[in-house]
């Protein structure tokens, strides 16, 4: 069963942060720098093989980006969608651990740089 959001319960686009905003800021700094000047968090996805929460971040957002998802009034487009789920997949140290749409109900509920705190 897929769970379509409602608009109204959003906060408006002019108060989010795009995802082509997020991924151009990343452009500026390593994933280093991104992890412990922006985030302050060098945690790693997995204790093996995994890679900074910060570059995790970054890529989960380009997965988001290339399924037409800007903002969160865009959600819908990927709930329920079996590709995208694998292509979440694919970012190390999400091989076996929550899903993409598990990730996508915890962006509703951050702030500042919510794809931060999926991983």
């Amino acid at each position: 069963m897929t769970t379509r959001l409602r608009e109204k319960e959003l906060a408006p686009q002019s108060a989010q942060l795009s995802v082509s905003t997020f991924i151009q800021f990343h452009q500026y700094f390593t994933f280093q720098e991104m992890a412990e000047k922006i985030y302050q968090n060098k945690q790693r996805t997995s204790t093996r093989n995994g890679i900074l929460k910060a570059e995790a971040a970054y890529l989960f957002a380009g997965v988001v980006q290339r399924y037409g998802v800007e903002y969160l009034q865009d959600v819908n487009k990927i709930l329920g969608n079996e590709n995208f789920e694998a292509d979440i997949a694919r970012i190390p140290g999400q091989g076996s651990g929550d899903s993409g749409k598990g990730k996508v109900f915890d962006l509703l509920a951050c702030n500042r740089f919510p794809l931060l705190k999926l991983f």
